[in-house]
């Protein structure tokens, strides 16, 4: 929710917050209250917020994640996108884990293929003319952060990066938010 750890989760947030009548969960996740939303379906959605991106303080935030979120059929992370040679108006999906290491976060293939097919159709949805949904290669920034990759194998949900980017328009883009 920090603008300057994370410029676009809080207007993804936000986006959130309009298009859906988030209640509180009862869940309290790094002192914030966690809110829900439940689909005609009986699905429901969490929202957790956090002051630091998750990926940078793991060994702290796991164990709250574990109990609050352990059965859960998966967790998005939620954020920006940014690199050196990083596309413009992208929306993309990529599962956690450190190559090198051989560490990784568990994985849903089928989940995977439907987060990326539901960021395609929401680009038609909200008229996002220009973007493009795609995949990225499995990574973690964790590292950058001297977080040990053996953790990410403690957490049973399949976590995925949802991301926008690459730039502080894309980021801040109110329909690049909705979807």
């Amino acid at each position: 929710i920090d603008e300057a750890a994370d410029p676009a989760g809080a207007n993804i947030l936000k986006a959130a917050e309009k298009m859906y009548p988030l209640t509180d969960s009862g869940l309290v996740f790094e002192g914030h209250p966690v809110r829900q939303y439940t689909d005609a379906a009986g699905n429901v959605y969490l929202f957790a917020e956090t002051d630091v991106v998750l990926s940078h303080d793991w060994p702290k935030q796991l164990p709250a994640v574990n109990e609050l979120f352990s059965d859960c059929s998966f967790a998005g992370v939620v954020n920006w996108h940014a690199g050196a040679k990083a596309p413009e108006k992208i929306l993309t999906v990529h599962s956690i884990g450190d190559v090198p290491s051989g560490w990784y976060c568990p994985s849903d293939p089928g989940l995977y293929r439907n987060m990326l097919k539901a960021l395609h159709s929401a680009i038609g949805k909200y008229d996002l003319e220009g973007w493009t949904a795609c995949t990225e290669a499995t990574h973690w920034s964790g590292m950058l952060y001297d977080n040990d990759p053996a953790t990410l194998a403690a957490c049973p949900v399949p976590q995925y990066d949802i991301e926008i980017g690459s730039s502080p328009v894309s980021w801040t883009d109110p329909e690049a938010a909705k979807a």
